[in-house]
């Protein structure tokens, strides 16, 4: 039960510093004056920065958890039970952003000016993101043949 809870606060660890260097790439990207009218980038600015105050506050609620948990006895099934409903919406969802920050991230790529900030940053969330939508294409696609 202990080791499930520190599974996840290392995932959650892992979680937060890849959305921190997301969110410091975004707002240098949106710093430069030439890469700041980008379609979306706002918006893509805006849900990382969201998405990183929800990690740093599950991290903070599953730290409380696991020193509670013994004394108020409550089990794993408990708090995990239901995580499963709804996967495929949360997936199409996952799945959409995903094109979104591919699309900026394409726009940057293109703009000359933009390469100058972080041009291998730039390069490895290209392919980390795009490895990302084919892998759940690849699981719709192997879903949808059985």
């Amino acid at each position: 039960m202990i080791k499930t809870l520190g599974i996840i606060q290392i995932m959650l660890a892992y979680i937060i510093a890849a959305n921190t260097l997301t969110v410091k790439y975004l707002y240098d990207m949106k710093a430069k004056e030439g890469c700041n009218n980008t379609p979306m980038l706002t918006f893509v600015y805006d849900y990382y920065l969201l998405e990183l105050g929800v990690m740093v506050t599950v991290a903070l609620i599953s730290i409380f958890f696991a020193k509670s948990k013994k004394v108020l006895g409550i089990s794993d099934m408990i708090l995990f039970g239901g995580s499963t409903r709804g996967r495929n919406v949360l997936l199409t969802i996952s799945f959409i952003l995903s094109c979104i920050f591919f699309y900026v991230l394409y726009e940057i790529y293109n703009k000359k000016i933009c390469n100058d900030v972080h041009p291998y940053l730039t390069y490895y969330f290209m392919y980390n993101t795009s490895s990302t939508i084919l892998t759940f294409t690849l699981g719709v696609i192997m879903t949808l043949s059985r």
